[in-house]
């Protein structure tokens, strides 16, 4: 990438300012509103949260850039595609274990509705959730942040802006409880755009992770995991290791785009 064709700083600046005020605007006035009509509407919220609160601003501050090489929204091998999910299940299931290790010792814990905003009720609010909490975010967030973030941060390397980006994705979901999640898979996430060129891997990778956490709200919980932890923590290992390992043989190795 042309490096007088990123953000500039001032952009860049005015779109982290868009995401730590507009998603929350956006997101209360929707439960406020619309979401008060039903429990389907209110598990809709984040269509508008992430396509208004996030896209929209990611389009819009990079009109006059290289907009598609800004927000890496180029073709990628589908074999980093398949290692990215591959890698995102393994991590998933290691960071099962280090969310309750990390909550238990921290004290802090997910908001009380969240079982109730993420539970399945009925074939249309799954499909709703699969779109609106798996496939959406994982769209929005990884235009966002692994690309205009990480593309307007590379003008001081790449590996700084890997660094941080992931920082940022994690204090943008202003949720502590969460923090080994958003760190390690920010990070996996922020290196895969990083050396792939694009965010296709990173999109896979945040719905597959996405998707496992909907699923263990919905039948595959936190007891089952535990009663499992000496088959399923050995195997989420290998399968990161390996997966990671692959795409690291795999990917170009540059030092910026």
């Amino acid at each position: 990438m042309d490096p007088d064709s990123r953000p500039s700083l001032p952009r860049l600046v005015a779109f982290l300012l868009l995401l730590l005020i507009l998603p929350t605007a956006v997101g209360g006035w929707w439960l406020h509103e619309v979401g008060s009509r039903s429990r389907l509407l209110i598990q809709a919220f984040f269509f508008p949260v992430e396509i208004l609160g996030v896209l929209l601003p990611a389009f819009l501050l990079t009109s006059g850039t290289e907009r598609l090489a800004v927000l890496r929204w180029r073709p990628a091998r589908w074999t980093w595609i398949g290692l990215a999910m591959l890698g995102s299940l393994g991590l998933g299931g290691l960071l099962t274990y280090a969310q309750t290790l990390w909550q238990d010792a921290s004290h802090l814990a997910p908001p009380a509705g969240l079982d109730r905003l993420l539970g399945i009720h009925s074939w249309v609010s799954g499909v709703v959730l699969v779109l609106g909490a798996a496939l959406v975010p994982a769209i929005c967030e990884e235009t966002a942040f692994r690309g205009v973030v990480l593309s307007g941060l590379e003008r001081w390397g790449g590996r700084v802006a890997v660094i941080v980006t992931t920082v940022l994705f994690a204090g943008y979901h202003l949720a502590p409880y969460g923090l080994p999640t958003y760190l390690v898979l920010g990070g996996f996430l922020a290196w895969l755009a990083w050396r792939s060129g694009s965010i296709l891997p990173g999109v896979a990778a945040h719905a597959t992770n996405n998707l496992l956490a909907l699923a263990q709200v919905n039948g595959i919980g936190e007891d089952w995991w535990w009663a499992h932890v000496r088959a399923i923590a050995p195997a989420s290992a290998v399968l990161a290791i390996v997966a990671i390992a692959w795409l690291h043989r795999e990917l170009p190795r540059t030092e910026s785009r």
